[in-house]
């Protein structure tokens, strides 16, 4: 029920059935706030409150609790494992929806048309980049099945540097300045890395290419991060 009155608020929702997975995507999605609907035993549901609170990544995610108990007790105890509201079923669709708004406050509520850039979409695409491994032009595909569309959010960025610090980006740098130092035409290999939680497996291809500035060329490698 739950699920069709969020699709009819067109907002964009991801659930758990579990203690585990809920932590797991609160910790990959970062939503705005996190509804504990307690079809779960109820120990269960104050589990995850409790979990959320002492988690480092997700303890400011503001929780609301849903629950077939009404009485006192039980909203006490939710209130207290973390929960920053409480509502009996059954629920007032309308104080729910001003729960949501209200709670979220700056962390605005996504909705279906809002859905952010993930890692995926900004990581696979073609890149112009220069020696520094500075993007002068790029295409990005925000889908796989469909042909690329221009992006320039990351022209006139350090590569490497926006798309995140960790082993795995230092990997790709060392592939990149490997080939600028090498006479090599063309370089082809399988990159594996995880990003924000996500792993990421892709095919590189790296080629060489100049670039026109007021008559004075220079050279520039284009790189194409495809998903495999």
């Amino acid at each position: 029920m739950l699920r069709v009155l969020f699709d009819t608020w067109e907002y964009c929702v991801a659930e758990a059935d579990s203690v585990e997975q809920c932590i797991n995507l609160g910790r990959n999605c970062r939503p705005a706030l996190i509804v504990v609907e307690s079809f779960l035993p109820f120990t269960d549901s104050l589990e995850v409150l409790r979990r959320l609170r002492h988690n480092e990544e997700l303890k400011n995610i503001p929780a609301i609790m849903l629950s077939g108990f009404s009485q006192d007790k039980y909203r006490h105890a939710a209130i207290r494992s973390g929960a920053a509201a409480f509502l009996a079923k059954p629920v007032d669709f309308d104080l729910l929806r001003e729960y949501l708004v209200c709670l979220a406050g700056e962390r605005k509520l996504q909705t279906k048309g809002e859905i952010p850039q993930t890692m995926n979409e900004q990581l696979f695409g073609i890149y112009e980049l220069d020696n520094f491994g500075t993007v002068l032009y790029s295409r990005r595909r925000s889908d796989e099945t469909e042909p690329p569309t221009v992006g320039s959010t990351m022209v006139g960025h350090n590569f490497f540097e926006k798309i995140g610090q960790n082993e795995d980006v230092e990997e790709l740098r060392r592939h990149f300045k490997s080939f600028l130092s090498s006479q090599r035409p063309v370089e082809s290999f399988i990159f594996e890395g995880k990003f924000n939680d996500t792993s990421i497996k892709a095919r590189v291809l790296m080629t060489r290419g100049h670039e026109t500035v007021n008559d004075s060329a220079s050279s520039i490698v284009i790189m194409d991060i495809k998903q495999t």
